[in-house]
């Protein structure tokens, strides 16, 4: 006979001695379910209908392997109308990151805990202050001196209860534990009156000031969350006083320093959330606070979320201007120009007035922090307009100033602009590749990840510019990688998918390339961008052209002039000139070429060396299907030595080819075996400028 009895473990809370003794009986502690285990009782709770990704990861992530939790999670959901079931699969209704614990399971938790030893108890409330790791010592300091001294047989009687149990990953502390489950320390602290939380906090955030470099691991993020608490649970008792603003202070100052070296490094998803938090510590009208929210906007901005920048600008303008802070005030006027900018593609004149004018007046207090911004700001006007010296010019400016105020974050910003300059602009590959490697290494040694990411994939797309394919995907992947870890959202869809989408065209495969730069572009869609989905969608258009796909492609030249003042530039060279193209095989070959002497015209007026032999390219393929081909030959020539110059030796091996097809089979307006030359691989490698 086999005797199996299942109890919950207050059995041996209440009779510790439980089947010892006795000849053939064992007691087996059930560990927690792993998570696949813990879907399939999910789906077997729901009817064998399948939970979505999002109702799946909130049940197993609460429940941590408790079968009893899940059951209870799984119920509440259902009875309060969380999720609903849609078709096979049961989908929320509700944030579910915001869903309280169950109140069956929190009593539950509450009535083990009521049974334990006082002073094990208190030892337990002190351990869930720290958090659901804690360190043996830390939890000493929070307790009488009497206390303290027993704290090692009350943490063993607690593993001993299966409440926590010792953690060997938390390296740097000496003895270290962690409750069993998230939901036990939750039911600990509860039990924690206010009043004495805020007391339990504060000293807390003491003993970790007072440990560091000590051989432990206390952070800035640690003890100012912390303080954090206890600023909460102060003004949840009462109106704010000295002593709670001196909390708040200092809580403020520890996320802060934690949200300016994420800043720093190119994480602006960590920087935001810590910025926001150190922020909301601070009186409205505090000038550090104002800091923060200057801080907050430059990280918001980063991760394209424009409205919010906004919102956060507009407070630190209205804020500033109560105060009297005129420099502040200018601060908050750069950032709502360089939404405009990003945000809008504006690029008037008159925006260029007002960031010269905020220059003199930061010129008098010589803020070098804000010149840098200012200097950069006229950069991307100046870029916007095509003209790069001048862009380059106002960045090195803007670097300079950078350095002054010591904005590793500005002065990579800078770095990173003129590095682009060089890839397009008049300088040759080789110092365009120069300047890119000096920026990489720049980046590694101020461990300046978002910078290093850029360096990257703008090292790849010169490795393509010269066949080095291989290369190049390696160096846009790694670049895709480092930026997907940092959460930039921008970086990923915009520069990864467009970089690789230029790779493979230079490649020779325009099907491949196509495909990224529509999964960035749809991204960038989502995102909200309005910079650089234009561009990429005059790329995509050309994309589609070379594979033949003509109504497509003409679909997206006019999304890209769609977009407005930028699209007037450096995107109205790229879409003209393949709309252009498009028009001469429909056999308009007047609207073709003057699209196409358009794209031309505007390059001319700028330094783009690239765009400017691209588009001398584009008119001499309209000026061929339109049956001007002696026209077209000095106007493929001078792409030739433009390209030639820059020293993109794969696109000039291309359209030497082209020439030299061309002078022995030049095309006849409207010919068909000129159309199916056309449509056939002139290289080698299947590769073609034209379809």
């Amino acid at each position: 006979i086999l005797l199996l009895c299942i109890a919950r473990p207050e059995l041996l809370d209440e009779r510790p001695g439980w089947a010892g003794g006795h000849l053939n009986a064992t007691t087996v502690l059930l560990e927690p379910l792993g998570d696949k285990d813990v879907a399939r009782l999910v789906v077997n709770l729901l009817g064998g209908s399948s939970p979505s990704p999002a109702f799946e990861r909130r049940i197993v992530g609460a429940a941590e392997g408790n079968p009893l939790f899940v059951e209870e999670f799984v119920s509440m959901l259902l009875d309060d109308g969380s999720v609903r079931r849609s078709g096979d699969t049961w989908v929320a209704t509700a944030d579910l990151s915001t869903i309280a614990t169950p109140a069956s399971i929190m009593a539950l938790l509450a009535a083990r805990l009521d049974r334990l030893p006082k002073d094990e108890i208190d030892v337990l409330k002190r351990a869930a202050v720290v958090g659901k790791v804690f360190d043996r010592e830390a939890v000493a300091a929070l307790l009488e001196n009497d206390d303290a001294a027993d704290a090692d047989r009350r943490l063993e009687a607690l593993v001993r209860r299966e409440i926590i149990r010792p953690d060997r990953s938390s390296g740097g502390w000496s003895d270290s534990y962690r409750f069993k489950h998230i939901l036990i320390r939750d039911a600990a602290y509860a039990a924690v009156p206010k009043i004495e939380r805020v007391v339990l906090h504060e000293r807390l955030a003491d003993w970790l000031s007072q440990s560091d470099g000590e051989g432990r691991r206390p952070v800035d993020e640690v003890i100012g969350s912390h303080l954090e608490q206890a600023y909460r649970y102060r003004t949840e008792l009462g109106p704010p006083d000295d002593r709670a603003r001196a909390v708040g202070r200092r809580g403020a100052a520890r996320l802060a320093a934690v949200g300016r070296r994420a800043h720093v490094r190119g994480d602006a998803g960590v920087a935001e959330g810590m910025l926001a938090r150190a922020a909301a510590l601070l009186p409205a009208n505090d000038r550090e606070r104002l800091l923060l929210l200057a801080d907050l906007t430059e990280a918001r901005i980063e991760r394209v979320e424009f409205e919010s920048a906004r919102r956060t600008t507009d407070e630190l303008m209205a804020f500033a201007r109560i105060a009297g802070m005129a420099d502040m005030t200018w601060r908050a006027t750069l950032y709502r120009i360089e939404l405009d900018h990003f945000a809008e593609t504006n690029v008037s004149q008159d925006i260029t007035e007002s960031v010269r004018q905020a220059t003199q007046f930061f010129d008098t207090v010589a803020d070098h922090r804000a010149l840098g911004l200012a200097w950069f700001l006229i950069g991307s006007l100046e870029m916007g307009r095509g003209h790069y010296r001048e862009s380059r010019e106002a960045n090195e400016r803007a670097m300079d100033h950078a350095r002054r105020a010591g904005d590793l974050r500005a002065e990579g910003r800078s770095m990173v602009e003129v590095a682009w300059i060089d890839l397009y602009g008049p300088a040759t590959i080789t110092v365009a590749k120069r300047t890119a490697q000096e920026l990489l290494g720049w980046a590694r040694a101020a461990g300046m990840q978002g910078s290093e990411a850029i360096a990257l994939g703008y090292l790849g797309r010169l490795a393509a510019m010269v066949g080095e394919f291989d290369e190049a995907r390696r160096l846009v992947e790694a670049s895709g990688a480092l930026s997907t870890q940092l959460g930039r959202r921008y970086l990923v869809a915009g520069n990864f998918f467009w970089w690789m989408g230029l790779v493979e065209w230079l490649a020779g495969d325009p099907a491949a390339a196509a495909r990224e730069l529509r999964s960035g572009y749809e991204q960038l869609e989502r995102l909200g961008d309005r910079t650089m989905r234009p561009e990429i969608a005059a790329d995509l258009a050309r994309m589609l052209y070379l594979q033949h796909r003509l109504d497509d492609a003409f679909n997206y030249t006019q999304i890209s002039e769609a977009f407005g003042p930028l699209t007037e530039v450096r995107t109205g060279i790229g879409w003209r000139g393949v709309r252009g193209m498009i028009l001469a095989r429909r056999g308009e070959s007047s609207a073709a070429i003057n699209l196409a002497r358009e794209a031309v015209a505007t390059a001319e007026t700028t330094d783009m060396l690239f765009f400017h032999a691209r588009a001398l390219e584009d008119l001499a393929e309209v000026l061929e299907l339109s049956g001007s081909s002696d026209e077209a030959r000095p106007v493929l020539a001078k792409a030739i030595g433009l390209y030639e110059q820059k020293g993109i030796t794969v696109l000039a091996e291309r359209a030497r080819q082209r020439a030299s097809v061309a002078a022995r089979e030049p095309l006849r307006k409207g010919s068909r075996v000129g159309r199916d030359r056309c449509r056939a691989p002139s290289h080698p490698d299947g590769s073609s400028n034209s379809p």
